[in-house]
């Protein structure tokens, strides 16, 4: 008989979590960008396929309410090559790889994602890859203002999204490399800024 291993509530939101990161990540990290795929349509077939728009997305005048100078969180610190940071006390970590790591809170439905891969754009392009990833869901995600982070400006994605009434990502394209960090809660909290600011705080790059 084959045995089946249960996942916890907060875990299985990890993995709802990672379904949407590989919706704009894709699930590996070429060596080069890929080649555009063939257009599905009748059409002829020198026909180029659509791509996304050039320009790059505006960021909302409207600051976040994280800020990465307050003091950082003391749980357990996460480290992949070009990005680190510390999760909250209590946080666990799950299954890490070179390029990216996954965290959450047993006592309550907040999950973390950390990652670094290569870049096949700019800060402006990889906030537009996420954004087009939930262009078609029923999203509320935009950008706002960009923020310092670790000596270096990155953008800010914040709204609800598909299974998280709160979703809060900050990432930039530094060394040639894309560098995230995603906070995700399956519950809005009164606070989800007491969460994510002391993440940010504690977050070095590389």
């Amino acid at each position: 008989m084959t045995s089946r291993t249960r996942r916890s509530p907060a875990a299985l939101a990890v993995a709802v979590l990672l379904a949407g990161v590989l919706a704009g990540c894709g699930d590996d990290e070429p060596d080069e960008p890929p080649a555009p795929s063939s257009p599905a349509t009748s059409g002829p077939a020198s026909s180029p396929a659509p791509s996304p728009s050039s320009e790059p997305s505006s960021p909302d005048a409207s600051p976040t309410g994280a800020s990465a100078d307050g003091p950082p969180a003391t749980g357990d610190r996460i480290e992949l090559d070009h990005i680190a940071v510390n999760l909250p006390e209590g946080w666990t970590k799950l299954d890490q790889t070179p390029r990216d790591s996954y965290a959450y809170d047993p006592a309550g439905g907040a999950a973390l994602y950390l990652l670094d891969r290569t870049a096949f754009g700019d800060t402006d392009a990889a906030a537009d890859s996420v954004l087009e990833g939930y262009a078609d869901r029923e999203s509320d995600l935009r950008r706002l203002a960009d923020l310092e982070v670790g000596g270096v400006a990155g953008y800010v994605l914040q709204g609800s999204v598909p299974s998280y009434p709160f979703y809060f990502e900050w990432g930039a394209v530094h060394g040639g490399r894309l560098t995230s960090v995603q906070i995700t809660f399956t519950e809005r909290p009164d606070d989800p800024f007491a969460v994510i600011s002391p993440v940010l705080a504690s977050l070095t790059l590389e």
